[in-house]
Formats: C-alpha cells, structure tokens, sequence
C-alpha cells in the first residue's frame, strides 16, 4: 500500500520547472500521473477492510473499525505530504 507515497514526491519533482527544466511534464503527463495516485489509493484503501477482516475474523465490527481509522490514517498522510511538498517547492521557488 505504501508504493503510492513514492508516486506523489516523483510527480511533483517532475512538474517543477526550476528542478527539470525543458523536461517539466506536460498536462497530460501530469493528469495520468495524479490519476494512478487516486487509483492506486483507492485500490489499497478498497481492499483494507477484508485484508484486516482476515486478522480479526469472527468480530467484523471491530475489523471493520479498525479498518476506518487506518484509511482516515492514510488520507491524512497523504494530504499532509501533498501540502509539504507543496509548500517545499514553493520555497524553493522563491530563492
């Protein structure tokens, strides 16, 4: 599930002009990239409860729980690298 954070620091590093360049990505490169970002997120997050389910099999609730937490967890990690490495580049932007 983690492969999805790796995807996220490459994208950005590729669609800053100051670090590529001419080799910035391109609109199109860019939508396809944060669209395998969504996917492979969801894909994993999709897939999270019956994985747990698997560990806790006779209390579904309790995996089930577990499980939200864990996905509310991810987003959060997400989001908060998005916004860091974002607020990253802008930084280096400005020097």
């Amino acid at each position: 599930m983690i492969h999805h954070f790796s995807i996220i620091p490459l994208l950005m590093l590729t669609n800053s002009k100051k670090e590529m360049g001419d080799f910035k990505n391109n609109f199109i490169i860019k939508c396809l990239g944060w669209f395998s970002v969504i996917a492979l997120t969801y894909l994993n997050l999709i897939g999270l409860p019956d994985q747990i389910a698997n560990f806790i099999p006779h209390n579904l609730g309790l995996s089930h729980l577990i499980s939200g937490f864990l996905i509310l967890g991810v987003l959060f990690l997400l989001i908060w690298t998005i916004v860091e490495l974002y607020r990253g580049n802008k930084k280096m932007m400005a020097c």
